[in-house]
């Protein structure tokens, strides 16, 4: 069952009898058909008739043998051919019925328009769903919705759905395609896309999910060769392992996926035993999953079309990632606010070659500046046949990687021949070009060459602009860095860790324990011993050599700091004694039944910065790796990236190199390199431990001023 309770979901099904059907049956058509409205399944006739579908197309309806002058049959039954899709836009209580009926013609798949379902959140709604799933599992039906707008597919002719954006006109085809968990979203994103002329292949509305998800439709869209970037709107997913597989087919396929992830603000995992569940918020997991499968975060609804926009626009330029921009400007506050933004993504503007900048200063033009940005100032109005030259000659350059071409609102003729000079470079230009035009509608026609230009993506806001070249460059580096990057293997622990793991069947290790078995990865941890008695305390510490730590030791008290269960720089024989003695104290007031077994005397370890690594179980994504800002405020500061296993070293590297913290990332990158390892080699313990790990807090895990990382403390609980 997935999470309403419904049939498990279809996965890596071929569904192209679901969106290219060769025949579809429309049930919950009014009498008069197309002219009743254009609700509901009168709306889907109507988007089918005027997208020019070339299938058997069949109505049903109880009791009107003719709708639109079109033959209809009181049932799915008495359809003369076993339709490939029925269209349904019944009440939901007919629904469960209506797929029986289907299951029992072998109908292959259904849209199901209809509303009142488990959405309701009412238990009538989740149980009809509940026998929906059920019969479409019992007869590999599959089902889009309920509770959606259906599906338009632009390359087949395949409108099949209710999208009222298309009353004005259906859209010539494109690479972008979208997957939505909201269908009036999905509409509204369509029609800002055909606004400004990026082309749309599919849009998805995927509902209630009951046994087909977001996954599925991914799968299905990285195999259509059309597809080029692959958009989604996501509230949520209910398999996170399948949706991971979905996005590195992805990644595979070279095919960018963009995602706006709503639920940024949610208050993160379940509380349990360690700090790691309580820190780790499901969007920080979303995101890790993001940054593993090379998927493009987007920050708005526009970014589903602004970021595809130049992914597309730029597919033909090469694989290199741009990283040097050069900003050419009419205006030197839009070039140095244009600067700005792309600073902020981490782009380099650098200064132009001699050549380049000798071949400007022989145009007719009196520039502002030659340095980068680029500023022709006002003055290009007198000779404006020369912008184009001017772009073209920067863009040439080849210490530059991408051009952005700010633009100010301009006389509309004079804006017009500009336009038309940035498409023309654009056109044979191997390199990604960027108009970034803020101006009014009487620049719009302007504006428009742009966008419908093959090569040119235009933008009205500087931050947009920067923040769609970054995804570019980002998912290019990401593709070349996956080609060298393997997963880490699930290395096999020391016999004394196996050891260990026996004598301790399920429960919460102790603290030499849970270290014992970080060491036989291969994790350094502080010289220490674990004693029973006073005399031995001080005969470690002498050999260890003052000052020292000393902590209890016991399985019943995992944050031992907050019970008087640490003392620390202890200098002395004498205070060593009284630190035992006080520190028994303290724990029999403060945690009586908790049993004691011993404690530990160890080395102090100088501390630059304090980290948490963790393991846990998300009931989504399965096991995930933690990595952030640690010590004893760590759930006050719950700044942290979290990351499914498995993992490679490049996916420990960057959970490493986004420490949210950005006063402990400076402190840490010293130890970069040794901190990735010991990431990495307790990724591979964690991976190693199988599906009795539950938990796993290595907390503070530190890095000395001398670049050494050592685990100070670690909580390991198994279950059986």
């Amino acid at each position: 069952m997935n999470a309403n309770g419904s049939a498990a979901l279809v996965r890596h099904a071929n569904l192209d009898r679901l969106l290219n059907p060769r025949s579809i049956a429309i049930v919950g058509v009014s009498r008069d058909g197309a002219a009743a409205g254009k609700m509901g399944g009168s709306a889907v006739l109507d988007s089918l008739l005027r997208g020019g579908y070339r299938g058997g197309l069949h109505l049903v309806h109880p009791d009107a043998p003719v709708i639109d002058g079109r033959p209809s049959w009181p049932s799915v039954a008495a359809v003369p051919e076993t339709p490939e899709l029925v269209v349904a836009a019944l009440p939901a209580r007919q629904i469960p019925r209506l797929a029986e009926d289907c299951a029992a013609r072998g109908v292959a798949s259904m849209v199901i328009l209809s509303a009142g379902f488990s959405e309701l959140g009412t238990p009538e709604g989740i149980a009809l769903e509940r026998d929906l799933g059920r019969t479409a599992q019992r007869s590999d039906l599959r089902l889009c919705g309920p509770n959606g707008l259906g599906f338009v597919n632009f390359w087949d002719g395949v409108l099949c759905g209710y999208f009222p954006c298309l009353s004005a006109g259906v859209p010539a085809p494109g690479g972008l395609s979208l997957v939505t968990h909201s269908g009036a979203v999905g509409n509204s994103i369509l029609a800002r896309a055909i606004d400004r002329h990026v082309g749309v292949g599919h849009v998805i509305s995927s509902g209630n999910e009951t046994n087909l998800d977001l996954a599925a439709y991914v799968d299905h869209l990285v195999g259509d060769p059309r597809v080029r970037v692959i958009a989604l709107y996501m509230e949520g997913a209910s398999d996170g392992l399948a949706l991971r597989r979905a996005f590195d087919n992805a990644a595979a396929a070279g095919k960018p996926v963009v995602v706006y992830k709503i639920g940024r603000s949610d208050a993160g995992a379940a509380a349990a035993l360690s700090h790691t569940a309580k820190v780790a918020g499901r969007h920080a997991l979303y995101r890790g999953l993001f940054r593993q499968t090379g998927v493009i975060e987007a920050t708005c609804l526009d970014d589903l079309i602004d970021i595809p926009a130049l992914l597309l626009k730029a597919a033909g330029q090469g694989a290199a990632a741009p990283q040097r921009v050069a900003v050419v400007s009419i205006s030197g506050g839009l070039g140095a606010i244009a600067a700005d933004h792309l600073a902020l993504e981490g782009f380099s503007l650098p200064p132009l070659g001699e050549a380049t900048r000798a071949g400007l200063l022989a145009l007719p033009i009196a520039y502002g500046s030659l340095a980068n940005p680029v500023d022709t100032t006002a003055a290009i109005h007198r000779a404006e046949n020369s912008f184009g030259e001017v772009v073209r000659l920067v863009a040439t350059d080849p210490a530059i990687d991408a051009v952005v071409v700010p633009n100010a609102a301009r006389f509309p003729q004079t804006a017009i021949k500009t336009a038309q000079a940035l498409a023309d470079v654009g056109h044979d230009l191997g390199k990604p070009l960027l108009s970034l035009w803020y101006a009014g509608g009487d620049n719009a026609p302007a504006i428009e060459i742009l966008h419908r230009s093959a090569r040119v993506a235009s933008y009205d806001d500087a931050a947009t602009c920067a923040r769609a070249l970054a995804a570019l460059r980002d998912h290019r580096c990401f593709l070349a860095d996956r080609s060298a990057a393997s997963l880490l293997p699930a290395e096999n622990p020391a016999a004394e860790a196996l050891s260990l793991r026996r004598e301790v069947r399920a429960g919460t290790l102790n603290e030499p324990e849970g270290k014992r078995l970080l060491q036989a990865f291969g994790v350094r941890v502080p010289r220490e011993r674990w004693v029973h008695d006073v005399a031995a305390a001080v005969g470690a510490a002498t050999e260890i050599g003052f000052p020292v730590a000393l902590k209890i030791v016991s399985r019943d008290v995992l944050h031992k700091a907050a019970v008087g269960g640490v003392r620390l720089g202890v200098a002395s024989e004498a205070a060593l004694r009284s630190a035992w003695r006080q520190m028994l104290a303290d724990l029999a007031a403060r945690a009586p039944a908790a049993s004691i077994d011993g404690m530990l005397v160890g080395e102090m370890v100088p501390i630059a910065a304090e980290l948490l690594v963790g393991f846990y179980r998300d009931p989504t994504f399965g096991p995930a790796l933690v990595v952030g800002a640690g010590g004893s405020d760590v759930e006050a500061l719950a700044q942290v990236n979290t990351c499914p296993l498995p993992l490679s070293r490049a996916d420990c590297a960057r959970l490493v190199d986004a420490l949210p913290d950005r006063a402990m990332a400076l402190k840490a990158r010293p130890a970069r390199d040794v901190l990735v390892d010991a990431v990495a080699r307790i990724a591979a313990m964690a991976l190693a431990s199988g599906p009795v790990l539950a938990e796993l807090d290595v907390n503070p895990l530190v890095v000395t001023p001398d670049g050494a990382v050592v685990a100070l403390d670690a909580v390991v609980r198994f279950e059986e």
